[in-house]
């Protein structure tokens, strides 16, 4: 197939968003995949104008819109997190981050449900502010779900919280 007959083979289109760079993915109306391509951002630009009308998905973060992620340094097989990228609404994360101190400091007694697995687990191994961190972007990854999905907060058991 020449790269026009692909363009026009797409009924779905997945975009995998990088820091750098995006992966496509695309699928016929079957779901086989008749597309896969890396391209650099303005690659992206040029080659989605060049697609006909179809269904696009994107990956992305839930916990990123309010900048509460780690950036993220690769060297071959190895990734190392550091700060989070403080991009987004400034103002929320710090809501967010507020809202995870008094998680921690405020511990109802015999929580088994909810973040506090969670936590507990997450505390062993992470420093004290790795840690605050890291039930703010959790929470805002709930807040994220409700609203997208319009239902309530349902707490789960540790075996589902991880």
């Amino acid at each position: 197939m020449t790269q026009s007959s692909f363009s026009a083979a797409i009924a779905t289109l997945g975009i995998d968003v990088g820091k750098n760079s995006f992966h496509l993915v695309g699928q016929d109306e079957r779901g086989a995949i008749v597309l896969r391509l890396k391209l650099s951002r303005s690659q992206l630009t040029q080659r989605l104008a060049n697609i006909p009308p179809c269904l696009i998905g994107m990956e992305a973060c839930a916990g990123a819109w309010p900048g509460l992620v780690p950036r993220q340094e690769s060297t071959g097989d190895r990734t190392i997190r550091g700060r989070i990228s403080k991009r987004g609404n400034t103002y929320l994360r710090t809501l967010f981050v507020q809202a995870a101190h008094i998680v921690l400091v405020r511990r109802p007694s015999g929580a088994r449900l909810g973040l506090w697995p969670w936590i507990e687990t997450a505390g062993r191994r992470l420093h004290r502010n790795m840690l605050v961190i890291a039930p703010a972007n959790k929470l805002a990854r709930i807040a994220w779900a409700v609203l997208a999905q319009g239902h309530a907060y349902q707490p789960r058991s540790a075996s589902h919280a991880m």
